[in-house]
């Protein structure tokens, strides 16, 4: 009897886990769909996603806001840069500290693309019952907090072994 319930939760547990990278995988072909006639792809769509509409940050806070390098985050800014979708400037109060923000082309990117991506959003709840679109909603939040408290618990013990 344990190895039945044992084989049901890897069974699960697999099932899962291939659907949430078939979803991560459905989610970047969608925001590439929307992108694609832009002539900007998915990663530079994220970044103008997080630039802040008005005003500008640092480097260093875009960087950790995508969780990557700097190096890798300067090479994407440059993409925009040269497109006319994001400028680059140095701090009025402390020269060594580049900011970056939206320019009004990318503004206008980065509010087409949100409206895309909310466009999508609703044609695919469109295809889930009303009465079932809270239920999914639910699930969804549970398992998200979930692969937050395991990433959280592994960041502390898993790797101290």
């Amino acid at each position: 009897m344990h190895n039945v319930v044992e084989k049901e939760k890897d069974t699960f547990s697999r099932e899962v886990v291939g659907l949430l990278y078939r979803l991560k995988g459905d989610l970047e072909a969608c925001d590439e769909v929307c992108l694609a006639h832009c002539g900007v792809t998915a990663s530079q769509g994220y970044t103008l996603l997080a630039l802040p509409s008005s005003g500008s940050l640092s480097m260093n806070e875009l960087s950790e806001s995508m969780n990557l390098a700097g190096s890798t985050m300067t090479r994407m800014l440059d993409n925009l840069v040269k497109k006319g979708l994001a400028f680059r400037e140095h701090d009025e109060a402390d020269r060594r500290i580049v900011r970056v923000g939206l320019t009004i082309e990318g503004q206008k990117l980065q509010k087409a693309f949100s409206g895309d991506k909310q466009a999508i959003g609703k044609a695919v709840l469109s295809n889930i019952q009303p009465g079932d679109q809270r239920t999914v909603l639910g699930a969804m939040k549970k398992l998200s907090e979930a692969i937050r408290a395991v990433v959280a618990q592994c960041q502390t013990s898993c790797f101290d072994k």
